[in-house]
């Protein structure tokens, strides 16, 4: 057998999962209706109750090296931040990445520039050097865009497969430079092949220019982009300049449009608690079957204006209430070692691909690493990899015995699996309100999980033909006994016993 074609993953569309479109008729008395497909337990709204059990972190895996580090004089010793596209035609995965010159202190608006590499694997890329954008006395790069003018940070670039115009395929919202009349806020641009870029003749598409990182999502169910980025309204009222010494809390906000010109205004959706000392810079997105995941960078900045940033775990499955994983501190932070390209800093990047490994379901999660010089606001950046298991970000575990109660639910299909890990044993009940056994059905009744699958069959007296209990509302209740568990999945198929 052939080993399994990298494939990046589709991170700017979603669709939202019935735990988000039936929730209010769920508390009106209805059960949620849960479709074939993978539901995961890491957000409260699947769960009914729990006991004896936590829900932790499951840390990412980290490649240990760069795959992708400056090499040219035009990235000026830093790269970050891709964006992964297959393209269909040659099957060669397509990045665009940022760079950045050296920053001067207090400088507006620092000129970042978007340049392009080429992968056949997502582990090993190739820069052409071509004739788009010059550097200086380099007539040929792989810079491919400044911004309309002079700055191309914050971007975010999509495919769009519904556009009709072939020259607007491509699609990229940035954060721009300062026009005429010293405007700076968010630009749009369109290109046909990815490589030779168009300012959007009505620029800019959003009032202001909105510090951090951008992310775009597309939501199927309403057919609106969403924009996730850090919003202008603050309370302090005055805007950080060279003048004045004050910086806004950092959060995380959110607006939408329906064709990336169009703009609503901007709502702050999730931001530090009371009495937290951290600010959040920016949240990357990955859909995750109806849960949305996010990787959320929390910022902290010294005295000497060292901007370290690690990374924390967000959850949601509307795309505007958000909860984190509590007292479970970081998902990924930097790790202090010398000599490590992210030693000070990291950022999750909202690109990754899958099949890139010996096992089918490891994804690749794309991050930016960084090593600062001390006291200066210049540092190196690198792009590596995290590998992730499936959907294993944050799991429901029981050290001794614990349970594990679903809401309500209504099966459309004919067979359960489980992502778990059973060093001791896992068994699965079905029950109806208010949480009787379904006769045949019990705790007692099911065949143990031992192991270690992202795919567990479960059975009861070895059937696990639920043929006869779909359309039925049950809840589902999990015994764990020093196990986890991170998802279910409802098959509609053959049944084999």
């Amino acid at each position: 057998m052939s080993p399994p074609s990298p494939q990046p993953i589709d991170t700017h569309a979603w669709a939202p999962g019935q735990q988000a479109l039936g929730w209010q008729h769920y508390f009106g008395g209805e059960p949620l209706d849960l479709g074939p497909g993978s539901h995961l337990l890491a957000h409260s709204s699947m769960i009914e109750d729990r006991r004896g059990v936590i829900r932790r972190l499951t840390p990412p895996r980290r490649f240990g090296h760069p795959i992708v580090s400056a090499e040219h004089p035009w990235e000026h010793g830093r790269v970050f931040r891709p964006t992964l596209w297959r393209d269909p035609d040659t099957g060669r995965i397509r990045m665009w990445y940022g760079s950045l010159p050296p920053v001067v202190k207090h400088m507006q608006v620092p000129p970042y520039i978007l340049l392009y590499a080429e992968s056949d694997d997502g582990l090993k890329w190739h820069k052409p050097l071509m004739d788009i954008v010059p550097d200086g006395d380099h007539a040929m790069t792989n810079i491919v865009y400044r911004g309309q003018h002079g700055n191309c940070s914050a971007f975010e670039i999509v495919v769009d497969q519904r556009e009709t115009d072939a020259n607007r395929r491509h699609k990229m919202i940035y954060k721009g430079g300062r026009d005429s009349e010293g405007v700076s806020a968010e630009e749009l641009a369109f290109s046909a092949d990815g490589l030779k870029w168009r300012a959007y003749e009505g620029n800019p598409v959003m009032p202001y220019r909105h510090d951090c990182n951008l992310n775009l999502l597309f939501d199927a169910s309403r057919q609106r982009w969403r924009a996730y980025l850090r919003p202008y309204v603050f309370g302090s009222g005055l805007w950080p300049s060279a003048t004045v010494g004050v910086h806004h809390r950092r959060r995380v906000a959110m607006c939408e449009s329906r064709d990336l010109i169009e703009w609503t205004k901007i709502r702050t959706v999730l931001g530090p608690n009371e009495g937290d000392e951290n600010e959040f810079d920016n949240i990357a997105i990955v859909p995750c079957g109806g849960t949305l995941v996010g990787f959320l960078g929390t910022f902290e900045e010294n005295e000497r204006h060292e901007q370290r940033q690690h990374v924390q775990l967000a959850l949601s499955i509307d795309g505007v209430s958000w909860e984190l994983v509590a007292g479970a501190g970081d998902y990924l932070s930097p790790t202090g070692l010398e000599g490590d390209f992210d030693r000070d800093s990291v950022g999750v990047s909202t690109a990754g691909i899958t099949g890139g490994a010996s096992d089918p379901e490891e994804l690749w999660l794309y991050y930016q690493g960084s090593r600062w010089t001390t006291g200066s606001f210049d540092g190196e950046s690198s792009i590596g990899i995290l590998r992730v298991r499936g959907r294993r970000f944050a799991e429901q575990f029981a050290a001794d015995e614990g349970w594990l109660v679903t809401r309500e639910l209504v099966f459309n299909g004919n067979r359960l699996t489980v992502d778990a890990r059973a060093d001791g044993e896992l068994a699965v009940e079905l029950a109806e309100y208010p949480g009787q056994p379904i006769q045949g059905f019990s705790v007692n009744d099911c065949d143990p999980i031992r192991g270690d699958s992202s795919a567990h069959q479960i059975a009861w007296g070895g059937n696990p033909d639920l043929n006869a209990l779909r359309g039925r509302p049950l809840y589902v209740r999990f015994r764990l006994r020093n196990a986890g568990i991170w998802a279910f999945t409802v098959h509609d198929g053959d049944v084999q016993r």
